[in-house]
């Protein structure tokens, strides 16, 4: 693929409406540079044209990863990154379809990443979310996610793993999946994008014929956490197609330790047809997800109830 070099200079943009009402970070690097967008700029990121379009390079020999400038958040709000990207390299969906389900057996380990860690006012990392980049084409990688309790900034961190990785736009800004507590509850945002989801052996997220995108659980698979309130109401709208004759959902409940509070069954929903479960939550709790065995999950929406 023909790219020509574009240097420029620039700032950080940090204003504008993305994800819900509050934008953080929206960059476009067509018009935008990227001078004061890393917190050390190192040598030989530049702005090259890719099919007419102007994308921020960064080269597979420019160290082991390069970070962003601080952004601040609130903790415990929901926010949405967004990462138009691309990698160079042989190892690519575009060159091999079952690459995702490799780079997952081996815990991602040599892929390219970009990732979200979160720090507190004492400059303290107190979590993450990494996922990978897997494609030679541009494509909008989208990952949805909490912050941490307590979190005060989040820096984004690219790790090209002797990849270039090629960007074209950044967004990260509160996220709008409505009243909805759990992230990503209906695999909207495409194949690529789990947002915490993770299928084991034989699953992944695909795009039926009739346009909508699943999550095959394969032998066992888990959803990511989102927080819940103790001693309140909730309703779980879940709908999936079983795959063997024993499918199994479960509900895990956490304290704010991350120590099991005990589990609930889902009993609903695991024959095709949306089911509705509604619960009272128990002392202490903090936080839930779901562990999912041979089924196809169409949509797993978490809301919470009026009054206790």
């Amino acid at each position: 693929m023909k790219r020509s070099i574009f240097i420029q200079i620039i700032f950080l943009g940090i204003v504008g409406s993305i994800f819900g009402e509050d934008a953080i970070l929206d960059k476009n690097f067509n018009k935008d540079s990227a001078d004061d967008f890393f917190v050390k700029q190192p040598s030989g990121i530049v702005i090259v044209t890719e099919d007419e379009k102007k994308v921020l390079r960064i080269p597979a020999n420019v160290g082991h990863h390069v970070d962003s400038q601080k952004i601040a958040v609130a903790p415990g709000k929901k926010y949405q990154l967004s990462l138009t990207a691309s990698i160079s390299g042989e190892e690519t969906v575009e060159k091999n379809e079952r690459i995702v389900q490799m780079m997952r057996m081996n815990w991602f380990i040599h892929s390219s990443k970009y990732i979200v860690l979160f720090f507190d006012s004492s400059d303290k990392q107190i979590g993450l979310f990494s996922t990978f980049i897997a494609t030679s084409k541009l494509y909008d990688y989208v990952n949805v996610f909490y912050a941490p309790p307590e979190a005060k900034y989040a820096v984004l961190r690219i790790e090209p793993r002797n990849k270039d990785v090629f960007i074209s736009k950044v967004k990260f800004g509160l996220a709008n999946e409505g009243n909805i507590i759990n992230c990503n509850p209906d695999f909207r945002y495409g194949s690529l994008n789990y947002c915490g989801w993770f299928p084991n052996r034989g699953g992944q997220i695909h795009k039926r014929p009739d346009g909508k995108y699943v999550f095959e659980s394969g032998y066992g698979g888990r959803g990511p956490r989102f927080p819940l309130k103790a001693k309140t109401k909730y309703r779980i709208v879940f709908q999936s197609i079983p795959q063997n004759k024993s499918p199994r959902v479960v509900l895990h409940f956490y304290d704010k330790n991350k120590k099991s509070l005990g589990d609930k069954r889902i009993l609903t929903g695991i024959n095709g047809e949306a089911g509705v479960l509604e619960f009272i939550t128990p002392p202490e709790v903090c936080a839930a997800n779901v562990s999912l065995f041979g089924v196809i999950v169409e949509q797993f929406k978490v809301t919470q109830l009026p009054g206790k």
